[in-house]
């Protein structure tokens, strides 16, 4: 970062946790990954602008070619040659990776549809099947409920509740139910 801020002309001070220091026609910029030690402001005084790389959590906010438009931006320094070019190659990766994540992000959300309707579709095709066979259902969830009581513990009840719920409902109707869907329906 520190070569690309040379780049503009300006001099960029490192200190030696990772802080960058760039002045110029008296004003100062501060780059970091972290709060300033507030006892050394007497040494170097207060910044004009402050720019952090990463949020509190760790998370980078600001990568290096983000950092050296905004420093130019603040000192109103004009980007040509070489470096503009960098971070224009900088820019069009971004926005490719951009666009990709929103592909991604539209194709996730055709699939959770398509389960959604799939799911939908199951439950309204067997909401007839569960309206006529109610009284046995319910029967065969109270025998349900007394088997998986002799789970040793919740997670081992409920497991236990709901396999023999679903596998007698198998045997009897030849149809797959599964426990939470008959409670839904």
């Amino acid at each position: 970062m520190k070569a690309l801020i040379n780049r503009l002309g300006l001099k960029a001070k490192e200190a030696a946790t990772g802080t960058i220091y760039v002045e110029h026609n008296g004003k100062k910029v501060r780059v970091a990954n972290h709060e300033p030690n507030f006892a050394m402001t007497k040494f170097r005084g207060d910044a004009d602008l402050e720019i952090y790389t990463h949020d509190v959590e760790g998370s980078e906010i600001n990568d290096k070619y983000d950092v050296v438009k905004m420093i130019a931006e603040f000192f109103e320094i004009e980007i040509k040659g070489t470096l503009k070019s960098i971070l224009t190659k900088a820019s069009n990766r971004k926005i490719a990776e951009r666009n990709r994540l929103a592909e991604l992000a539209k194709a996730n959300k055709k699939e959770q549809e398509a389960i959604k309707e799939a799911k939908e579709e199951r439950l309204n095709n067997l909401a007839d099947f569960v309206a006529e066979n109610k009284e046995e259902l319910e029967a065969i969830l109270a025998d349900a409920e007394a088997y998986g009581d002799f789970g040793s513990n919740g997670a081992k009840r409920r497991k236990r509740r709901r396999n023999y719920f679903k596998n007698e409902v198998l045997k009897r109707f030849n149809v797959e139910l599964e426990l939470s869907d008959y409670k839904e329906l």
